[in-house]
């Protein structure tokens, strides 16, 4: 049961001059309050934490940093907000999307630092990609790749006849260094309505989800981790679980055309954590806090994830963060951090 006791509110964050407000949504369990890091330094690596497998821990990240189109602040401002935001967590894994070509010049240049390494094929050339970043210093990478949600998922470019634009999954499997622990990261970005209306696209949705379904299904016996814009929310308005989270969570199986049945199985660290957001900011989209504009909502459920394997590792935190100002936002979605413990014995 979460036994929240205190809103973190506003605190003064980015930018050395304090120009710009972060805040940060979470109720703490008074018995797990995770203090929050606000770090007023950029280091060139980050120290590797003692690990062990009997305490072994992971902090991943999610979010869509949004491309140049539509966000009018300037890259060096937007990147350097970020590299705040990695220098207070440091993450372990980050899954990102709408990662354009400009981005990646800002991201290697500006936010990660020699700590990391990124990955991840665009859906077209010269396109967005859905960009993966670890610790190189604490894993080493076992394999990896990006494959399309489409019914080709290895044709380049593929995607299904009524999806807006082709859409991709890229996956990373890692091996801690130290204590052999081996997961696997998997990020995509589902398509949005579009020119479709919501009946159309939410079908869309759903067969590039069973794409994950079926191809996550090679990672038996391994820890899965699932990060991404699912542009999909958890239930209707009339309260039904929507089928794409019911197809990440076990709800609903997939059956190809041979009869054989995938299931993934995963579980939402938001409701599983001890420590989470409350029920008045669950939203990840920055224009549902905006109390002037049209779409405020700060209570609507979020479209971002990071679903994982509950048999393998257990939710200890959930956050997500609003950043910027009335000038600038690093992004019209809110990042969104878990961190998880690995369950005795797995």
């Amino acid at each position: 049961m979460k036994t929240g006791t205190a809103y973190d509110r506003i605190k003064g964050f980015f930018g050395r001059s304090g120009t710009f407000v972060k805040r940060r949504f979470v109720i703490a369990a008074a018995a797990l309050l995770i203090p929050a890091l606000f770090c007023a330094c950029s280091r060139d690596v980050y120290p590797v934490e003692a690990q062990s497998a009997d305490d072994y821990r992971l902090k991943v990240l999610q979010f869509n940093v949004q491309t140049e189109n539509g966000n009018g602040t300037p890259f060096e401002t937007r990147a350097s907000m970020y590299r705040e935001l990695i220098d207070d967590l440091q993450p372990d894994v980050v899954g990102m999307q709408e990662v354009t070509v400009k981005w990646i010049e800002w991201l290697d240049k500006k936010v990660f630092n020699g700590s990391y390494a990124g990955l991840g094929e665009a859906r077209t050339p010269g396109g967005e990609a859905n960009s993966i970043y670890y610790r190189k210093d604490k894993f080493d990478l076992v394999d990896s790749g990006t494959f399309w949600l489409s019914d080709s998922p290895e044709t380049a470019g593929s995607a299904f006849r009524l999806a807006n634009y082709p859409r991709i999954c890229t996956w990373v499997r890692l091996k801690d260094k130290k204590t052999d622990t081996e997961f696997v990261h998997l990020n995509t970005h589902l398509d949005h309505n579009g020119a479709n209306d919501s009946s159309v696209a939410n079908t869309v949705r759903k067969d590039q989800m069973s794409v994950i379904v079926k191809f996550a299904s090679r990672f038996a016996g391994i820890p899965v981790f699932l990060t991404g814009d699912l542009n999909s929310r958890r239930t209707t308005s009339s309260g039904d679980v929507r089928a794409v989270y019911k197809l990440a969570t076990g709800l609903s199986s997939v059956t190809d055309g041979a009869g054989n049945t995938f299931t993934l199985n995963l579980s939402d660290s938001r409701l599983d954590s001890p420590v989470t957001v409350d029920a008045e900011h669950l939203s990840t989209m920055a224009a549902n806090y905006d109390k002037n504009g049209s779409s405020y909502n700060p209570g609507r459920e979020p479209i971002d994830y990071i679903f994982y394997s509950s048999g393998f590792f257990e939710a200890l935190s959930y956050e997500t963060f609003l950043i910027g100002d009335e000038n600038a936002m690093i992004s019209d979605h809110l990042p969104v951090f878990a961190t998880f413990r690995l369950v005795h014995g797995s």
